[in-house]
């Protein structure tokens, strides 16, 4: 081969490797550019929801973008490529060939071609066609290419989400194979046909994309399209609906949300009969019995599961074809009756909704609504013991009272309590009731005294509800018979001397406390019915448990023996029996437990029970008769068997036992209500009986009879202090109970005048021990009362001994006190019903909150919205989780509501005697819930959250608010009630001020008279109290002659006032104007009931305090002027002018002076006292309960003439 052929065999080499780079280069840019506009275009198109112009712009675009990178990247450049081209890529690559190259293609007939060949074959060897055209470039290239197909047939084949979708549609022309559309709007019911005349529900939902905004556009036959905006539909935002009424002639329509349209579908116009009414019988269930066979308007079916339902249709005229279209497409036809009407029956097995269709050329067009059908579940009965409503003590004598309440949806066929007595057999007790009632409360009442019961014997019950198919039982529950004597106490060893024995300590009741809980779980067992072999390790578990009991239960007794503590006292011997038996009794019932014969188990269970409940009685009685015979030693020298007894119970039973505790008994807030009002009605009559013996006292003389009975009274007034202090501990003391409980037990046995007064300052320091500065308003009322009553028998003891004004102040403060015990229940009815009107307005907030979620949740913003209409066919469940939600809500605000209810008739209760105005309206507002049916509502949306028909929720919710903010506002009123009975705060501190201003003008009032009737009595006007310097001076020198010893007595009367028993009065000297703190002062004045006794003994000294505090009392009333309510500060001032004008302290001895007062400031007094209080309407009449109100004595009556004539004038 020559030079030249060889050098063109080069050249057309690198010409080859040019073609295949451009080739290269060609595909990577078309590839590139069409992955580019691939995911530009199918982004675009899924921006307009896959609109057809978009989609067929982008494939047009992706296609041209393509071609056009074809044709200039491949198709030119390939065109382009010769032998010329590659010799100058060789020149430009290797620039040692030196033009030869192209000398050689341009003149290829040259002589010297073959030299010139020659010599560049020699370079060539340098320069190979790899090194001109390398095959990195190619292969680089073609990489770029495969990688962008590639990716585009991923995105077309198999990419996920939208951007896939719109690829595969744009290079495909269509969906991918087997999915959904991505963007399209599902139309209901498409094409169709409709009843002349009737409606039609346009449903639309929004596939794979939301929307603002949808459109219906609807267009006649010959008319133009026409849009009408769709509404969406309650909890579901991508479903919208419309309602076409009246439709009358065929129609087309479409559905339009922004850039997506359906496609479009037609209405055809049928002529079909029109429904006038409907009528649905049910039959119930034939267990049920014909009480529940019902006929009603309408087509919504409501009835238990298992009825029978008969639809009755009536049409405008004959129906033929007719059909029910039941919601899971199940289909009833319809049968002929007379005249227009059709009948269909079916069972009522679930929940649902059906419409009434006719048959049309085949097809089934509906002609009316949907209708619900609501299938009632059949529930067992519920039942429970409401009183005692736990396990209980009782007395062997006593008579035990058994309430019983009992529900059923349906009606309840009996109800019955059962018992038993020391597990023997079991008695009925048939508790009342109609037959059928759907709620039943019944008592009884079981005399114990009639089964001779012992201490330690017990009274099993239980109660049964039966409805028609189901029965159920409640919890067995223990009537345990106590002993009679619980009232000792155990001393600490070697610390209780005397006759104090030693007290009495409670014993551990946990092996007859683990025998009940065993005797619970058979029962339990006996209750559920679950085969023997879900229940074999039940009755293992418990059958070993019993074992073991009875095996500590024989350890007790046989270590009572081995100490010879049996052979000590005969009660040792009977305990040690009674364990015996008690573990025997357990081993016959372990063996049953072990054959799972429950029923046949309980009696052997109870009798061992029994007999621990015996032996325990026993220990009780055993640590009485040791600790009284130890005489002074505190349990004496047997003592040390007691402690061997206890030790054993603390070896089996390894109990912690605390010598200071002791069990508190407190009552029920309903019982303590009941015991204050019992205290009121007893000062009352109390009162009204010391009223008519003071009269008596008065017009007759003192008589051995009188006496009698005026201590009579006292004792009985004695006993009432005692409740009236229990009732103030339970009420507010919280600490030191157990030491005031040990210092009233030995104050009970008092006998001494003073004593009494100890007792009752003990009990109020008692009650005030927890309260302190924080005390409750209540407490302090119930404090005042016992003050009240307290210094009301110090005048009664004074009554006994002749004083005959004594009996009348005694009276008096026995009415003050029962005032106070009512203020303290007005106060008290005000707090609790302010609860029940809090409560009352919670309840009324979560509906409307829940009311405003369930919109929220169903995408309603307002209450027209919510009202689902029944033509759109059954309305879609929201999110179950969120149905979830508001379910438990709903249960929620019904339990709370069910606690409401109980409050208010406890409320009721309590406040039946003490304000029965506010009782009412409680009773109203309840009467108006309950027939309101608010606490079935309320669970009947729970009920209907939970199934799933939350949508047709809302608009019955609306009711349910506008009840629940009925029976609060009802309430509130209620409170309302209660507060104008028993006064705002400051109306109750008016009263308080008041109160303590009558008492203070009260006793300045008696010390007057009582000096003045020591002195002008007697005709001895100028004998004074002992150590005053007796004359005849007139007032005038008086006030000149007596300044000097003025401060000396002032100064002795301070000192007797700092050290001495009036912890109220300490004035010596300074302005008797102050203005401190009324309450605080009338606190101290009241501190202690015997000061008072001091101070009204007619002395003058008593005479002076007595003034001086009627002084600050006055003043303090000026400076509450709003409080006192009847004088102005003008006449105040005027009345504190004349006072301290005429001060005894200024004029001590001088005669004159109480003639003075008696003419000048006592009318003004007792004026001021009458109308403080006529303005606390103490009496209903008004008037001072003072001596006058009787019969006047005789050689009496120009006295109380006078008096009434100076009171009319001061009017």
């Amino acid at each position: 081969m020559t030079p030249l052929e060889r050098f063109e065999s080069y050249l057309r080499e690198v010409e080859r490797r040019i073609r295949w780079g451009t080739i290269s280069k060609g595909a990577a840019l078309a590839a590139g550019l069409a992955l580019v506009s691939t995911v530009v275009a199918a982004w675009l198109a899924v921006q307009f929801a896959l609109s057809y112009l978009v989609v067929t712009g982008g494939r047009l675009v992706i296609f041209l973008s393509v071609g056009g990178a074809l044709a200039a990247g491949l198709l030119l450049p390939l065109m382009r490529i010769n032998r010329k081209r590659a010799a100058r890529l060789v020149e430009q690559a290797d620039p040692g060939f030196e033009q030869r190259a192209m000398t050689i293609e341009t003149a290829p007939g040259n002589p010297f071609s073959q030299l010139l060949a020659e010599e560049a074959m020699q370079r060539a060897a340098a320069a190979p066609p790899s090194a001109v055209v390398p095959w990195r470039r190619l292969a680089a290239s073609g990489l770029a290419a495969a990688a962008a197909i590639a990716v585009i047939g991923w995105l077309v084949g198999g990419a996920p989400g939208e951007l896939g979708y719109a690829a595969h549609l744009l290079w495909a022309g269509a969906p991918p194979q087997g999915s959904a559309p991505m963007f399209e709007i599902s139309v209901r019911p498409g094409d169709a046909k409709v009843r002349r005349g009737g409606d039609l529900a346009v449903e639309a939902r929004l596939m794979g994309f939301e929307a603002s905004k949808v459109i219906l556009s609807v267009k006649a036959a010959d008319g133009q399209w026409e849009g009408l905006p769709m509404e969406s539909k309650p909890g579901e935002g991508a479903a919208w609906q419309f309602y076409l009424a009246s439709v009358s002639q065929d129609l087309e329509y479409r559905v339009e949300a922004g850039r997506v349209k359906s496609r479009i579908y037609r209405l055809r116009v049928v002529d079909l009969p029109g429904i006038r009414q409907m009528m649905v019988r049910t039959k119930g269930p034939a267990w049920l019995g014909a009480s529940l066979n019902a006929e009603t308007k309408g087509g919504d079916i409501r009835a238990v599961e298992g009825s029978e339902a008969e639809v009755r249709v009536e049409t405008d005229r004959p129906l033929a074809g007719g059909v029910l279209v039941m919601d899971d497409g199940k289909r009833v036809k319809l049968e002929r009756g007379e005249g227009n009407w059709s009948i269909a029956r079916l069972k009522v097995e679930r929940e649902g909704s059906y419409f009434v269709a006719a048959e049309s050329e085949g097809e089934v067009v509906r002609i009316s609504e949907d209708y619900f059908i609501e299938a009632r579940e059949e529930k067992a009965p519920e039942i429970r013991i409401a009183r005692p409503g736990k396990d209980a003590k009782v007395s062997p004598i006593e008579e035990v009272v058994v309430e019983v309440e009992a529900a059923d949806d349906f009606g309840l066929t009996a109800t019955e309590l059962r018992y038993s007595v020391n597990g023997g057999p079991e008695k009925a007790v048939s508790l009342g009731g109609a037959r059928g009632a759907k709620e039943n409360r019944g008592n009884t009442l079981i005399a114990l005294e009639d089964y001779k019961l012992q201490p330690g014997d017990i009274v099993s019950l239980y109660a049964v509800a039966k409805d028609a198919r189901r029965s159920t039982q409640t919890d067995i529950f223990f009537l345990e018979a106590q002993p009679f004597e619980r009232e000792y106490r155990q001393g600490q060893v070697g610390e209780m001397g005397g006759g104090m024995g030693g007290g009495q300590q409670e014993n551990d009741e946990e092996i007859a406390q683990r025998q009940k809980e065993i005797i619970a779980a058979t029962w339990n067992q006996l209750r559920s019915g679950k085969p023997k072999a879900q229940s074999m390790e039940n009755a293992a578990f418990l059958s070993d448990l019993e074992q073991k009991l009875a095996a500590q239960s024989r350890s007790l007794a046989e270590r009572m023996r081995s100490r010879q503590l049996s052979a000590t006292n005969e009660e040792f011997q009977k305990f040690a029996k009674e364990m015996e038996q008690a573990a025997q009794a357990m081993t016959e019932a372990s063996g049953t437990l072990r054959a799972q014969q429950w029923k046949e188990s309980l009696p052997a269970e109870q009798k061992a029970l029994q007999h621990l409940l015996r032996a325990q009685s026993l220990f009780r009685q055993i640590q009485v008769a040791f600790q009284r015979g130890g005489g002074g030693g505190g349990g004496g020298g047997r003592q040390g068997n007691m402690r061997d007894l206890e030790s054993l119970f603390d070896l089996e039973l390894d109990t912690e036992k605390n010598q200071y505790e002791t069990a508190q008994t407190r009552g029920s807030a309903s019982e303590r209500a009941q015991q204050a009002d019992e205290a009121m009605k007893k000062l009352e009559e109390l009162a009204k009986r010391q009223q008519q013996l003071a009269r008596e006292q008065q017009q007759q003389k003192q008589m051995a009879e009188k006496r009698w009975a005026q201590e009579m009274l006292r004792r009985e007034a004695e006993e009432l202090r005692r409740k009236m202090e229990q009732l103030a501990r339970e009420s507010g003391q919280q600490q030191g109970q157990q030491g005031q409980q040990g210092q009233q037990g030995q104050e009970g046995q008092q006998g001494q005048q003073g004593q009494p007064g100890q007792q009752s300052g003990q009990a109020r320091r008692a009650g005030s021990q927890g309260g302190g500065a924080g005390q409750s308003q209540q407490q302090q009322q119930m404090n005042r009362a016992l003050r009240q009553l307290e210094q009301a028998m110090e005048d009664m003891r004074r009554a006994q001994a002749g004083d005959r004004e004594s009996a009348r102040r005694a009276a008096e403060r026995m009415a003050e006190a029962g005032e106070s015990l009512n203020s303290m229940r007005r106060q008290e009815t005000g707090e609790q019903t302010g609860r029940l009107s809090e409560q009352a307005g919670s309840l009324a907030r979560r509906q409307e909150e829940f009311e405003k979620k369930l919109k929220e949740a169903l995408g309603q913003s307002g209450a027209q919205q919510a009202a689902p209409n029944p033509r759109a066919g059954r309305q879609p469940s929201m999110n179950p989780e969120q149905a979830q939600a508001l379910a438990d809500d709903k249960r929620d605000i019904e339990r709370d509501y069910r606690r409401l209810e109980n409050a208010i008739r406890d409320a009721m209760r309590e406040m039946g005697s003490s304000n029965r105005d506010s009782a009412s309206k409680l009773r109203e507002a309840l009467g108006e819930a309950q027939q309101n049916e608010l606490g079935l509502r309320l669970k009947y949306g729970e009920e209907m959250l939970r199934k799933g028909f939350g949508s047709y929720l809302a608009p019955r919710e609306r009711a349910v608010t506008e009840m629940m903010n009925r029976l609060s506002d009802q309430v509130r009123e209620a409170q309302q009630q209660a507060a104008r009975g028993g006064g705002s705060p400051e109306e109750r501190a008016r009263r308080e001020r008041a109160e303590q201003a009558v008492g203070e003008l009260e006793r300045l009032r008696e010390q007057l008279r009582n000096l003045r009737a020591q002195q002008g009595q007697q005709g001895q006007p100028g004998q004074q109290g002992q150590g005053q310097r007796p004359g005849q001076e007139s007032f005038e020198r008086g006030q000149q002659g007596q300044q000097g010893r003025q401060q000396g007595q002032e100064g002795q009367q301070g000192g007797q006032q700092g050290g001495g028993r009036d912890q109220g009065g300490q004035r010596a000297g300074g302005d008797r104007r102050d203005t401190g703190d009324f309450s605080r002062s009338g606190s101290q004045n009241r501190g202690d009931g015997r000061s008072y006794s001091a101070l009204n003994d007619g002395s003058l000294r008593g005479m002076e305090e007595a003034y001086g505090r009627a002084m600050d009392q006055i003043g303090r009333l000026r400076n509450f002027e709003a409080g006192a309510g009847m004088e102005s500060k003008e006449e105040l001032d005027r009345l504190l002018r004349d006072m301290q004008r005429l001060d005894p302290k200024r004029f001590p001895g001088n005669p004159a002076l109480l003639s003075a007062l008696e003419r000048e400031i006592l009318p003004r007094l007792e004026q001021l006292e009458l109308r403080l209080r006529r303005d606390l309407d103490l009496n209903p009449q008004g008037q001072v309960r003072s001596q006058q109100r009787a019969k006047a004595p005789e050689g009496y009556g120009t006295a109380v003439a006078e008096y009434y004539r100076r009171l009319s004038k001061g009017k």
